[in-house]
């Protein structure tokens, strides 16, 4: 992280040290909700699908229940359903979306 973020996050009040962690700040106009801070969101990204395409990951009953979600695992299968699908079309709803994204080279995992 560069210095001009570490400064806004001592600024702010957000601390990363070996025996405390403050992820957020009240958040300045709606004060029952907090802005978190994550230093590399792109990365964390890339590792969480990378982590998908190898491992079932299980969402608590809660989170399923709070987003209506259908079902509570993340499964790479329906992003393959979603390529398969749009695989002839012209206009497709995730246009940069390719095989890749699911079955990736060596090169192209998590860092």
């Amino acid at each position: 992280m560069g210095p001009v973020n570490t400064n806004l996050w001592k600024h702010v009040g957000i601390l990363s040290t070996q025996h405390s962690v403050v992820p957020s700040i009240p958040h300045p106009v709606q004060s029952d909700r907090c802005l978190y801070f994550v230093a590399d969101p792109q990365r964390l990204l890339k590792n969480l699908w990378n982590c998908a395409l190898v491992h079932q990951i299980t969402i608590t009953e809660e989170t399923v229940s709070r987003y209506q979600l259908p079902v509570n695992l993340v499964n790479h299968v329906y992003v393959q359903q979603l390529i398969d699908l749009q695989q002839s079309n012209e206009l497709r709803v995730a246009h940069k979306l390719h095989s890749s994204h699911v079955r990736p080279s060596h090169y192209e995992q998590s860092e």
